[in-house]
């Protein structure tokens, strides 16, 4: 089943330079999409990482050990995405 992680560009580009290039979880973020969000008058970004959800837990878990900072984004998206089914 397909899903869709949002990320901070902060937390993106923090846990992203922390995974090593030759990994699977490494090809999965840098398919990560910059979308820009008006939001009370200012300019958001968000990166979205679209992956299966297999993928989606296994950031997870790599961020649980690389980067503590990126997952509870990821967990809030695997919430998001259960719901939506």
């Amino acid at each position: 089943m397909k899903t869709v992680i949002g990320m901070s560009p902060n937390h993106y580009n923090r846990f992203l330079n922390r995974c090593d290039e030759a990994c699977r979880e490494y090809a999965i973020l840098k398919n990560g999409v910059v979308l820009h969000q008006a939001r009370e008058g200012q300019d958001e970004r968000i990166i979205e990482i679209p992956c299966e959800m297999e993928e989606a837990h296994m950031l997870l878990q790599l961020a649980i050990w690389l980067f503590p900072e990126a997952a509870p984004e990821i967990e809030k998206s695997l919430i998001l995405s259960r719901r939506q089914l």
